[in-house]
């Protein structure tokens, strides 16, 4: 499927609204670090993450508990590591308020093409 560019921006900038980057060093009960880097976007309405998600073909969805009397039922969409690498590529030009850390997805995997 061809993405336009229509459909690319109003991704990034559910992204930039709703959207959350992960880019961090933990350390494991190995002794070791890692690197976990995630993506998500957490929201009570199921279409549009649904849309989002078939629109950058990637990640999982699934709903997410929300505490408290009347509460809507939340859903999550998230993809991590080398995914989360080609939903960044998609949506950083697009992107404003998540560019820095989208930007620093791309850095660690060593892809230089939006590093200005």
């Amino acid at each position: 499927m061809q993405l336009n560019k229509e459909q690319l921006a109003y991704c990034a900038g559910l992204f930039d609204g709703e959207g959350c980057v992960m880019y961090k060093q933990y350390l494991c009960n190995d002794g070791y670090r890692r690197w976990r880097v995630t993506m998500e976007i957490n929201m009570t309405e199921k279409n549009v993450l649904h849309y989002f998600m078939s629109t950058v073909n990637a990640g999982t969805l699934a709903s997410k508990i929300n505490k408290g009397f009347g509460r809507k039922l939340q859903w999550r969409w998230r993809c991590s590591n080398r995914k989360a690498l080609r939903v960044a590529e998609l949506l950083i030009p697009y992107s404003k308020v998540k560019h820095p850390k989208l930007r620093q997805i791309l850095e660690h995997y060593g892809n230089k093409k939006f590093n200005q």
